[in-house]
């Protein structure tokens, strides 16, 4: 019971960090260099406001870090998917620059 009001469902957080890997990887690729701390700040970011908004809309009282508990994993592998998709999208720009630059 307490799970139902206060984490996100499995499917909901993994469609999420997936959402947010391509994303960063769009975003290092536009951005092609400093980007993989912003995306992990982001990231992480956004699962303060997904933990306050938990909070608020619970129906039972708990605290942030049963909230924060109960949403770990999806915590613990979007940031490192942003991070990672960061570095992914900046390594293809410039892989980009490269291959462009030779054929020039």
């Amino acid at each position: 019971m307490l799970g139902e009001s206060v984490g996100m469902p499995g499917p909901a957080w993994l469609g999420f960090t997936v959402f947010m890997g391509v994303g960063a990887i769009a975003g290092g690729f536009y951005a092609r260099t400093r980007f993989v701390l912003v995306a992990a700040g982001l990231q992480l970011l956004i699962w303060v406001l997904i933990i306050v908004a938990l909070h608020a809309t619970a129906e039972v009282p708990t605290t942030y870090l049963s909230i924060a508990t109960r949403n770990i994993l999806g915590l613990a592998l979007a940031v490192p998917v942003a991070a990672l998709g960061a570095h992914i999208g900046q390594s293809l720009a410039r892989r980009g620059a490269r291959a462009r630059a030779e054929v020039a």
